[in-house]
C-alpha cells in the first residue's frame, strides 16, 4: 500500500487556496492499494467462466473489468486530489455530467459520453445512466430482487449480505462490481447500485451505462471514507485512453491482484472438499448438494438455479452435471481446465474396516477444516495481508509506449475536451465467441509489460514478441 511517501514532480493548483495539496496529503494518509480483477483459472476450476463472461457482456463491463491494469499510486493520488464532478441538479441529475481532474500536472475534462466511448459503455437504445426515480428501487424493487437470489425476505439494507446469495456466479459477479466499479472490496453487504446492475443483466433489452455511477462514486469516495483507494486500475485505464501511456514509465506501480481460489475461499464462497473439488458456501456454511464445478447447476441464465436447497444431501456423482471436455473444445479454443489437486487424505483413510471409518467421523478436524482455519479468519484481514505483500514487492515498472491508433495524434493537449476524446485508443471486436458467451476482444492499446494478463479474463498481449493483438481468454490470436 502506498502510504506516507513523498511524491515529487507533482505541481498542485495554485488558484484553489491549497485545496488540492490538502486533499493530496489527506488521501496519502488513507493510502492506495491494487485493484483486484477476476481470475480465469479460478473461474475455470469452479465452472463459472461462461456465466461470468455472459454477465459482464450484458452489463457492458467486459472492457473495464477484464483488462488487468497496474495501479500507479502517485497518479491515483494526483487524480483524486484534483477530482471534481459536475452534474445538473433536480430531474436531470446524473443524466449528463463532466469530471475534471489533473494527470501529470495537466488539467483534463471528461464528459460522461466521452468516458462511455473510452470504456465501451452503451449510449444508444434503452440505456439507464442512473437508477430511474420511478422504480421505487431503494424501497421495494431492490429487496424483491435480493429475495429472488437469496431466499431472504429483508426489509433493510443491513440484512443484504453477499454471503446470503446462493448462485456462485452471481456472488462472484457482485464481487467484481465491488472490486472494479465501486471500489469497496472488503464490504460484506450488497448496495442498491450493485443490485441495479444485476437487475439490468437479467432484464431483457435493458442496459446500464456505468459512466455516471463511476463519476458519482469517485466523488463519494473522495468526500468520505477512511479505507485505502482501490480504483487505481480504473485511473490507469483512463490515462491509457488519453494516450498517456508513455508517461507512466517514470512512475512506481503496484501490480493487480486477482480474485483467485484463495480469495474465494477467504471470502467464504467455497470450501475445499476432501478428495477434490469444492463445496459452495452460503451463509458461511457448506452446501453439500452443490459441488463445484457443476456448470449445469450453476447456470446463471436459468432462474431455477438462483436458489438451492441448502439442506439437500450431496449427490453420489456430482460430476455428471458437467458437460464433457469435448463439448468445450470449440468454445475454449483448445483451452484445458487445470487439473485440481486433491486435498491429501489422512493416512488412516487407507485402513479398512468400519471401526476406522467411525474414528474418522469422530475426528475433531479434517484437513479441510485446518485449511479453512488458516485461510478463513476475517476476510478483510486476509485482503489486507495480500495488500501488504504487494506493497513489499512494489517496483518500478517499465512501460512500453503504446502504438497509436490510426486516428490518434499522440499526447493529448491539456485543456481540450474534444481532442481528449479523439485521441482515445479503443478496443475492437475481432469475432464472436462460438458459444455465444460474449464478444471476443482484441486490444489496440497494449497493456503494461510485467502484468500477468493470462490470469485475468482479458486478452494476453505479448509485447516482447511484437504481438499486437490478443486472443480469447489470454491466448494469442489465431
Amino acid at each position: 500500500m502506498a502510504g506516507n511517501q513523498a511524491f515529487r514532480n507533482i505541481i498542485f493548483r495554485s488558484e484553489d487556496d491549497n485545496y488540492q495539496r490538502q486533499q493530496f496529503v489527506r488521501f496519502q494518509q488513507r493510502g492506495v492499494t491494487s485493484t483486484r480483477y477476476p481470475d480465469s483459472t479460478c473461474l475455470q476450476q469452479l465452472g463459472l467462466l461462461q456465466g461470468i463472461e455472459w454477465m459482464l457482456r450484458l452489463a457492458d463491463l467486459t472492457f473495464l473489468c477484464t483488462h488487468n491494469q497496474p495501479t500507479y499510486p502517485s497518479l491515483t493520488l494526483e487524480f483524486l486530489s484534483s477530482y471534481a464532478y459536475n452534474t445538473p441538479t433536480g430531474e436531470d441529475e446524473f443524466l449528463t455530467g463532466t469530471a475534471t481532474f489533473r494527470m501529470f500536472n495537466t488539467e483534463y475534462s471528461l464528459s460522461q459520453n466521452q468516458l462511455s466511448t473510452m470504456l465501451q459503455f452503451p449510449i444508444e437504445g434503452q440505456v439507464y445512466p442512473r437508477i430511474p426515480p420511478n422504480l421505487n428501487w431503494n424501497t421495494v424493487a431492490a429487496f424483491d430482487l435480493f429475495r429472488k437470489i437469496s431466499g431472504v425476505d429483508a426489509n433493510n439494507w443491513e440484512e443484504l449480505l453477499v454471503s446470503h446469495i446462493h448462485n456462485p456466479t452471481i456472488r462472484y459477479f457482485i464481487r467484481i462490481l465491488q472490486n472494479t466499479v465501486f471500489g469497496r472490496p472488503n464490504n460484506s453487504k450488497v448496495n442498491a447500485k450493485e443490485l441495479f446492475f444485476l437487475e439490468c443483466v437479467f432484464k431483457p433489452n435493458a442496459k446500464v451505462n456505468a459512466a455516471s455511477f463511476l463519476f458519482h462514486h469517485i466523488r463519494t469516495l473522495c468526500a468520505r471514507g477512511r479505507q485505502p483507494f482501490v480504483i487505481g486500475g480504473l485511473i490507469t485505464t483512463i490515462a491509457l485512453g488519453l494516450n498517456l501511456g508513455d508517461r507512466l514509465q517514470t512512475l512506481e506501480s503496484l501490480p493487480p491482484l486477482f480474485m483467485d481460489i484463495s480469495y474465494c475461499r477467504s471470502s467464504r464462497l467455497i470450501k475445499n472438499r476432501v478428495g477434490g473439488k469444492y463445496y459452495l458456501m452460503v451463509n458461511n456454511q457448506a452446501v453439500p448438494s452443490v459441488v463445484l464445478p457443476n456448470i449445469a447447476l450453476t447456470d446463471v441464465t436459468n432462474p431455477n438455479h438462483h436458489l438451492y436447497d441448502l439442506n439437500a444431501p450431496e449427490a453420489t456423482d456430482p460430476s455428471h452435471a458437467n458437460p464433457s471436455t469435448d463439448e468445450f473444445d470449440e468454445m475454449e479454443h483448445g483451452d484445458q481446465i487445470p487439473a485440481q489437486q486433491s486435498v491429501p487424505l489422512n493416512p488412516s483413510d487407507n485402513a479398512a474396516g468400519s471401526s476406522s471409518r467411525r474414528r474418522r467421523r469422530r475426528r475433531p478436524a479434517t484437513n479441510d477444516d485446518i485449511m479453512d482455519a488458516i485461510d478463513g479468519g476475517l476476510f478483510e484481514a486476509q485482503v489486507k495481508k495480500e495488500e501488504k505483500e504487494v506493497q513489499k514487492g512494489m517496483k518500478r515498472t517499465k512501460y512500453q509506449k503504446p502504438k497509436p491508433s490510426p486516428k490518434s495524434t499522440g499526447a493529448v493537449p491539456v485543456t481540450s475536451v474534444t481532442k481528449a476524446v479523439t485521441s482515445v485508443t479503443l478496443y475492437t471486436v475481432l469475432r464472436e465467441s462460438p458459444a455465444g458467451g460474449g464478444d471476443v476482444l482484441g486490444p489496440s492499446n497494449p497493456q503494461t509489460p510485467g502484468v500477468n494478463q493470462q490470469r485475468g479474463l482479458g486478452p494476453h498481449v505479448q509485447v516482447a514478441r511484437g504481438c499486437g493483438t490478443g486472443g480469447w481468454l489470454g491466448h494469442p490470436g489465431q
